[in-house]
């Protein structure tokens, strides 16, 4: 499981600072949009690094979506995500498949 120091390093080797803000239908960056899709939100407010980041993951024609999606999988695994998504019985139920 990795540490609060991991996943800011991780942001700072993605430029978090060039991607913070709002990728969101209406925003400036989202020149289209498809429906249902979730959104991630990365809050970060250390000395080191400050700032938000929200993002519908279903707007399209973004400039910056290649460098959001590979920043977001490295932050998902350092920050092994799945650890604390649903119950205890939840994840021991999908290390059994």
């Amino acid at each position: 499981m990795g540490t609060f120091l991991d996943a800011i390093e991780t942001l700072k080797a993605h430029d978090f600072d060039t991607l913070k803000g709002f990728y969101d239908r209406g925003s400036e960056a989202c020149k289209m949009a498809t429906t249902d899709h979730p959104t991630i939100t990365v809050e970060v407010k250390s000395e080191a690094l400050s700032g938000t980041l929200h993002w519908y993951t279903g707007c399209r024609g973004m400039d910056n979506r290649i460098k959001l999606e590979r920043m977001v999988d490295e932050l998902k695994r350092v920050v092994d995500v799945e650890e604390y998504i649903g119950t205890d019985a939840d994840r021991a139920a999908m290390r059994r498949r």
